[in-house]
């Protein structure tokens, strides 16, 4: 629900811009200090930093004044809850996702139509009857949980979550017995930009070091590294498993390809473009071999099949293109095209049984091909 009070506001800003910007609001004054910084020779004013503190009593009475002018404008529209109430009318349908299926059973997600978050449902055969599994809006009185990341085990028997508490970008891991329902005590913290990929009796998952306390949500992110957890055991039992010292604000993202054969290691700087490292889970090797050597372009391995790597990438292909890189010889002159770069873009790409089913994007709508 409180999404849709987001939208709804936005609508009203639309709607009174002008006349507010005429009105007589008188707004908090906002202290400025005298904060200056040189970087390297160029003089930089800072005179709100303060407020970068968001965990100091003078910054949350600044947030709760401003707060206090601005509902006791929106209280005295006259039709703002008619707003309200026609945007609910709107927004209260039944969504549901397309089902995938891991760990042998179907999972989507439902939302009945006004709920904060959608809900979290599995199938143990195509047919049967919904089973709810994880419900974010139950999890917490104290604010707003949403349900970022899933992954369920070969076996069927564990899914490990990652949820987000109040919109931060910290999440927090646990994992549950789907037939029981019961919750175990894992729990791992510090958990940001990360993926969960199930492995044995264990899963690879992203995380920071733990900051200093009161330092929690203002502390630079850096150093990230991928860990392996054992189910059962305590996240300082977790073994450390990639790491990149030389580049600390680089970011790591772990998947398998579906046989378990490769552990696929994607490493991004900026918003665009990755490099890819590998590692043969089979012959345990201790070491990644790097695959791609630039953030130019982007990589997403969606399978291994067949001593091949299937990638999905726009190495000279703006509009992507789905290539094969033989694992025994890795060298970009040996990749092969599987589906060259066409006039559309293409978006996605899913492997089912002999089948490649392509997605694109044509004049703004999505199609797809076999």
């Amino acid at each position: 629900m409180r999404k849709y009070l987001i939208y709804i506001h936005v609508l009203i800003f639309t709607l009174i811009f002008a006349s507010c910007s005429q009105s007589n609001i008188k707004y908090p004054t906002t202290k400025k200090i005298d904060q200056i910084d040189n970087y390297f020779g160029t003089i930089v004013e800072d005179p709100y930093r303060w407020l970068e503190d968001d965990n100091s009593e003078e910054t949350k009475e600044w947030v709760l004044a401003q707060n206090e002018v601005t509902f006791k404008y929106l209280d005295k529209i006259p039709f703002r809850d008619k707003i309200i109430e026609r945007t609910k009318e709107i927004w209260n349908y039944e969504r549901i996702s397309a089902p995938n299926k891991d760990g042998g059973k179907f999972l989507y997600l439902k939302n009945d139509g006004l709920q904060d978050q959608p809900v979290l449902y599995y199938l143990n055969n195509l047919g049967d009857k919904p089973i709810e599994l994880i419900n974010p809006n139950n999890l917490s009185e104290e604010g707003p949980v949403s349900l970022t990341e899933y992954d369920v085990s070969k076996s069927g028997k564990y899914i490990a979550y990652s949820i987000s508490r109040s919109g931060s970008d910290w999440n927090e891991i646990y994992v549950k017995e789907i037939e029981s329902g019961v919750v175990l005590n894992d729990h791992l913290k510090w958990v940001k930009f990360s993926t969960i990929a199930w492995y044995n009796n264990g899963f690879f998952y992203s995380r920071y070091d733990q900051p200093e306390e009161g330092e929690e949500l203002s502390d630079l992110n850096t150093n990230q590294k991928i860990f392996y957890h054992i189910v059962g055991k305590t996240q300082e039992d977790d073994e450390l498993i990639f790491e990149n010292k030389n580049y600390p604000n680089r970011n790591y993202y772990a998947y398998l390809t579906s046989d378990e054969k490769y552990l696929i290691v994607s490493e991004s700087e900026t918003t665009s473009g990755n490099s890819i490292y590998i590692k043969n889970l089979f012959t345990q090797e201790e070491d990644f071999t790097k695959l791609t050597t630039s953030f130019d372009y982007e990589y997403e391995i969606i399978d291994h099949i067949n001593d091949n790597l299937i990638v999905l990438t726009n190495y000279k292909a703006p509009k992507y293109k789905l290539i094969r890189i033989n694992v025994n010889s890795l060298e970009i002159g040996n990749w092969k095209d599987i589906i060259p770069e066409k006039s559309d873009v293409l978006k996605d790409i899913e492997i089912s049984k002999d089948k490649i089913i392509a997605s694109y994007i044509k004049d703004a709508q999505s199609i797809r091909s076999e």
